[in-house]
């Protein structure tokens, strides 16, 4: 079929940010210098599907200059990354028709034959999209740090697809091996996580690519990591044997504790500082999260305790400095972009608290009142949230709401707020974030409560949890 040249404009408006609220000014109009050549129509309507619509899903409430800025600059000369784009653009559009409460209830033939031709482009797209990018390494010996800079690109794409297909172990797995080249190819490099700078010190990869990278490896980190009963010894000891979460990308913080304004400018600068705030300390909160019950008995380290104060303090300072901007969210309509934008970087802040405060507590007194009254704000957030009809309920490629769930339905705070959570994620099916999905997150919470119910062991309970999380980046969960 001969490609049809100029379907698109030479200069396409690409949204660099939301407005105000997010800190990233007024959309900007982005020049392709060179308009991308589409083969016919079909192309050509996916690919503005993508950039209109599955963008904004994607990037959920976090700014999504990386998606309709960075990621649509590859497809100016690139035919493998068009491809992936026009496939994800598609594959985006027949999972929303097959959502979608108007399609249910007609329940023609005709619709959903049309959803599932979309389906079937779209896969045959993406299967054309790596073929050519095989072609295109067949013969290179390792990578130039511009071609390793494409790389991390189209991996984004290629985790992104594999995430909606419902292939979560391969778009985990593509994704772990895609961190350990970046941190391989720029280890010459020193990349400062700084994300409330305006530059970054890595010359190849921009600011807006490198934290992405860095929050894919901090939300795969955060599901924990795997290790196989036969190599424990002692299960009322097991903590002593965990491997220990660890990140594939090397990144200098530069500095643990950050000097918090009193009152942030707008949502981004934000959401920024509590990422940073997790960066930092979620190694350490992951491994300490999921004990026995002997360990806890024992109270916490000095150095735990240490990293946990330090993570409360900044998270009083941060909730403090956060508030005024919080005050004005009934300026917003519920449910709006710009609503839940004002709601999650709050919701992560007492979700991060109450894993922390479960942590620092241990072998004392639990703080109910306290621990209870946040699970009871994060609940109200998330029915916020999750009772918006027109919520969407594919991939994400950031944390939300999820983890924060999560969190609650398998922490100590009270069989009351744990169900509450549990129900709000089944209602959230088959929404995912990151390397998070609501049905396995579910089957787990669902194993855990009934397992304390039943009064199964330790040794039942921690295999019950792991046969659940089948990849090989999965979350080790112990007795509460």
């Amino acid at each position: 079929m001969t490609a049809k040249r100029g379907m698109l404009p030479s200069s396409i408006a690409i949204s660099n940010g939301q407005n105000d609220i997010a800190g990233r000014g007024s959309v900007v109009a982005t020049s392709l210098q060179t308009a991308p050549a589409f083969e016919d129509e079909r192309e050509h309507s996916s690919f503005l599907y993508f950039q209109q619509e599955s963008v904004q899903n994607i990037s959920g409430t976090h700014d999504s200059s990386l998606w309709d800025h960075l990621i649509l600059q590859t497809c100016r000369n690139d035919v493998s990354a068009r491809r992936l784009l026009v496939a994800l653009g598609a594959l985006t559009k027949a999972r929303k028709m097959n959502q979608s409460p108007i399609l249910y209830r007609r329940n023609t033939n005709s619709s959903i034959s049309q959803s599932r031709d979309i389906e079937a482009y779209a896969f045959r797209q993406y299967g054309r999209a790596l073929r050519g990018l095989q072609k295109d390494s067949h013969g290179v010996k390792g990578l130039g740090q511009v071609q390793a800079r494409r790389t991390m690109l189209i991996s984004l794409l290629i985790f992104t697809f594999e995430s909606v297909s419902g292939f979560q172990d391969c778009a985990i797995n593509q994704m772990n091996a895609a961190l350990r080249l970046t941190d391989t190819q720029f280890a010459s490099e020193t990349r400062r996580y700084k994300h409330l700078g305006t530059a970054t010190s890595s010359q190849t990869l921009e600011q807006d690519l490198l934290s992405a990278l860095v929050r894919i490896d901090q939300a795969l980190m955060s599901r924990g990591t795997r290790t196989m009963i036969d190599e424990v010894p002692d299960f009322e000891n097991v903590e002593s044997v965990i491997r220990p979460p660890t990140r594939q990308l090397s990144v200098n913080l530069g500095q643990t504790v950050l000097q918090i304004p009193e009152r942030f400018e707008n949502v981004m600068d934000g959401r920024k500082t509590i990422e940073y705030i997790q960066f930092w300390a979620l190694p350490q909160i992951i491994s300490k999260f999921f004990i026995g019950s002997e360990e806890r008995k024992k109270g916490v380290d000095a150095h735990t305790k240490k990293v946990c104060e330090a993570v409360l303090s900044q998270l009083r300072d941060f909730q403090k400095a956060f508030q005024p901007l919080l005050d004005n969210v009934s300026h917003y309509k519920k449910g709006s972009r710009q609503y839940n934008a004002l709601l999650i970087p709050r919701l992560q802040s007492l979700s991060f608290g109450l894993a922390t405060k479960q942590i620092l507590y241990r072998g004392q007194e639990y703080d109910p009142t306290g621990m209870q009254r946040d699970a009871a704000e994060m609940i109200t957030i998330c029915e916020t949230i999750v009772s918006d009809p027109n919520l969407y309920r594919g991939f994400v490629f950031e944390c939300e709401f999820l983890p924060p769930l999560f969190v609650i339905s398998t922490s100590v705070v009270g069989t009351e707020y744990r169900f509450k959570a549990l129900d709000l994620l089944k209602r959230s099916i088959p929404r995912q974030e990151s390397g998070w999905d609501t049905v396995t997150m579910v089957r787990v919470a669902e194993d855990m409560l009934a397992a304390e119910k039943e009064h199964r062991t330790l040794l039942q309970r921690y295999e019950d949890a792991n046969r659940l999380f089948h990849t090989a980046e999965s979350i080790t969960f112990l007795e509460k």
